[in-house]
């Protein structure tokens, strides 16, 4: 099996209807990258994203840290029926680590498009989000990590795949399936996690799966198996963090 073919994988749970390769392919690439920030952003403190024209927009954190000249970049996207604000409140504090700037966007629907059958309108309001963060705040481009719990797990990993020269890792916590047409040339690092007893998204079929098929590819894949349930632990989070910001194994590829 080719990597290309390996790639190409929609390993979704019966309860999650598959991504059009397709509309991965066509749409999933992200066009926003970081630049000189034209304007300050909110520090210490959750602001509005700023970019919803209804009730879904999502939510932006700069933890303080005087003397950092630029931050690190966690987006952070929610599982199905939930909200950017949600999970914020949920990990922000095993995430907010000194100096790091969280985005965490809302999905256009009840969940991200890859798990009904196109991914358009949350790629292009996630690019729109990260050109708003990148006009306020000054990131390092070699700390930038997509991260997600559950359906935003999938999505996580489906985004950072796509759009490795972006995304130099990934934290994927109790994913459902990959849906990767277009492959980066340059591969994240990928943390994922999932829970044994995983009563929504089977461990053996989903995380264990994916972890093993991106280990094949020739990723680099932390894959961290743990006695539960489809729950985000504070613990797990925690390590992930941890693996995220370990000096010296950023991705210089």
């Amino acid at each position: 099996m080719t990597r290309r073919q390996l790639l190409q994988l929609l390993l979704a749970a019966p309860a999650l209807r598959c991504a059009s390769q397709e509309d991965v392919a066509r749409v999933a690439r992200l066009t926003a990258r970081p630049a000189k920030p034209a304007k300050s952003g909110a520090v210490g403190k959750v602001v509005p994203l700023g970019l919803g024209n209804g009730a879904r927009d999502g939510v932006v954190y700069a933890a303080p840290d005087a003397d950092r000249v630029s931050r690190p970049l966690l987006v952070l996207l929610h599982g199905a029926s939930g909200s950017g604000a949600r999970i914020l409140a949920r990990t922000q504090s095993q995430i907010a680590m000194p100096g790091v700037v969280i985005v965490a966007p809302d999905s256009r629907g009840i969940t991200w498009n890859v798990a009904h059958a196109s991914v358009g309108p949350d790629v292009r309001f996630i690019d729109d989000a990260l050109r708003s963060i990148f006009d306020r705040y000054p990131i390092d481009r070699a700390r930038i990590c997509v991260a997600g719990h559950s359906d935003g797990a999938s999505y996580a990993l489906t985004l950072g795949i796509t759009n490795g020269d972006l995304f130099r890792q990934v934290m994927a916590f109790s994913p459902g399936f990959l849906a990767v047409e277009a492959p980066s040339f340059v591969k994240p690092r990928i943390f994922l996690a999932h829970g044994r007893e995983d009563e929504i998204l089977s461990f053996e079929s989903s995380g264990h799966h994916i972890a093993t098929t991106l280990e094949r590819s020739g990723y680099d894949v932390t894959f961290r198996p743990f006695h539960g349930g489809h729950a985000l632990k504070p613990e797990i989070v925690r390590e992930a963090i941890a693996w995220w910001t370990r000096p010296g194994i950023l991705s210089s590829s």
